[in-house]
């Protein structure tokens, strides 16, 4: 198996990620970070009680798109998870220093579908969250999960 950032040169950045959940109740997470309890009780509290993985359509392949491009894959995404009533909070992924950032969502799919769905969406890898931590899954780019953070 091919290093991933052989493939895919950002892959390293994608454990220092920050998580921005939308809503109401809004909350960051860091994945450079140990997941806390009030972590776990904010996804339970936006419906997902268990497991469940965080995509993008925006950028395939790593490579940078359009805005106008990357909201039609976004809008196509959201509305095919409607169509298949697949419950998602929309969830924006950000570089630390919040300078890039993609909207993303949280889907309630098992990490198989997930992967599926990635994959349909050209996208290098997903976050799964196992029901207690966060790891990084391959998407296109196959490699093993790495759990997150990864100090961890």
């Amino acid at each position: 198996m091919k290093n991933p950032e052989e493939i895919a040169p950002d892959w390293a950045r994608y454990a220092e990620t920050v998580l921005i959940f939308e809503g109401e109740d809004r909350f960051e997470i860091d994945l450079r970070e140990v997941l806390s309890e009030a972590v776990r009780t904010h996804f339970r509290n936006r419906g997902f009680p268990q497991t469940f993985a965080i995509l993008t359509a925006h950028d395939p392949f790593g490579r940078d798109s359009t805005p106008e491009e990357n909201r039609v894959r976004q809008a196509k995404l959201e509305s095919e998870l409607r169509a298949r009533d697949i419950h998602f909070v929309r969830v924006d992924a950000c570089s630390t220093d919040r300078e890039h950032c993609e909207c993303s969502l949280a889907i309630d799919v098992d990490q198989e579908v997930a992967v599926q769905i990635a994959v349909e969406y050209e996208q290098i890898a997903i976050f799964w969250f196992d029901g207690t931590e966060m790891w990084l899954v391959g998407g296109i780019v196959k490699s093993d999960p790495i759990r997150l953070p990864r100090s961890a």
